[in-house]
């Protein structure tokens, strides 16, 4: 079964007119193309109500977000299919890649203070894969796919190399370890855990042996589950039923010492901080946040804020908001 009339309608009418929708239509893949996945009427709905009707008018909404070193910040747009870089010092903003397909989630694979990132890897929700872009050439190839609405991912190195990707269902709430190979098919996908909602954000912790995994149900209430990436079992889910529809969880520089870490409740608003198992404190005032990261001085969360279409800093101390850039459907290349 194709995915629907409907649904696509509405990712379409989610840009403007004038914008170019490289992302959309049966050209692209998204609806039976290349790699689109099968989708059942509960795939669909999940995605038309927590995707797509969200981001009606929102051509510069971005669904996911990681911030490199030097407050270098790398944004999708599912509904552009483009992948943003964006200069937090300046608040510049480039196309760092075309043509992605509904891309939902950003990971980047490289880059360190005063040496820019060179690739980012990306899940294209409706396509049902992962892709790869290398941000000098903005030339993207698929690295693994036959995914059910990939939601977001971390990768996973071995040897100083980026080796695979966790790789969370939307719909399925399923959690796969993808092993890359040198083409998408020679790609190995395990299956890790399963019966955790609707699974999006996933953050390896620095020991390597157990993830936090935010999801939500259909009331769109959720918290985060500790996951055992060896058993699969969930450990604890922390803020269970306080959450509203969690993205992916961010360790803070010093989790390690501290336990802390900041979750963004798209649907909520709010930019919630954990110390360790307890919620202690929440930032308000943002309209859909869709990522977070930490700035360089760590005195402030850089946040995309999807439904004002904006990235914005957000004051550890005072909680106050202060724009940092602002996305348009027109945007220069």
């Amino acid at each position: 079964m194709r995915t629907s009339v409907l649904l696509l309608g509405l990712l379409v009418a989610a840009c403007s007119s004038t914008e170019d929708p490289v992302s959309i239509g049966p050209d692209a893949g998204v609806a039976g193309g290349a790699g689109a996945p099968t989708l059942d009427p509960e795939d669909e709905a999940t995605l038309k109500e927590n995707v797509a009707e969200p981001l009606l008018g929102r051509c510069g909404a971005l669904a996911g977000m990681e911030v490199a070193a030097d407050d270098q910040i790398y944004g999708v747009a599912l509904v552009t299919g483009r992948l943003y870089h964006v200069d937090g010092n300046s608040g510049e903003i480039r196309i760092a890649a075309k043509g992605l397909r509904t891309p939902h989630g950003v990971a980047l694979a490289d880059g360190t203070a005063g040496s820019a990132p060179t690739v980012a890897y990306v899940t294209e929700l409706l396509a049902g894969r992962v892709v790869r872009v290398n941000l000098t050439t903005r030339q993207h190839r698929t690295v693994c796919d036959g995914f059910k609405l990939p939601a977001r991912l971390a990768l996973f190195k071995k040897a100083g190399k980026v080796a695979g990707a966790y790789v969370t269902e939307l719909a399925s709430g399923k959690l796969y370890k993808a092993t890359f190979g040198l083409t998408a098919a020679q790609c190995e996908r395990e299956l890790i855990a399963e019966g955790l909602g609707r699974a999006d954000g996933v953050t390896i912790l620095p020991k390597g042996d157990s993830a936090l995994v935010a999801s939500f149900q259909p009331s769109k209430l959720g918290g985060v589950h500790h996951v055992d990436l060896s058993s699969g079992q969930i450990k604890a889910t922390l803020g269970d039923g306080e959450l509203t529809y969690p993205a992916k969880a961010v360790l803070a520089p010093d989790y390690i010492k501290t336990g802390v870490f900041a979750v963004p409740e798209v649907l909520g608003n709010e930019v919630s901080w954990f110390e360790g198992d307890s919620l202690t404190r929440s930032f308000g005032g943002i309209l859909g946040p869709s990522g977070v990261g930490w700035d360089s001085s760590e005195s402030s969360l850089i946040v995309a804020e999807a439904l004002r279409q904006r990235i914005v800093l957000v004051d550890l101390n005072s909680g106050d908001l202060e724009p940092l850039a602002t996305f348009t459907c027109q945007q220069d290349p």
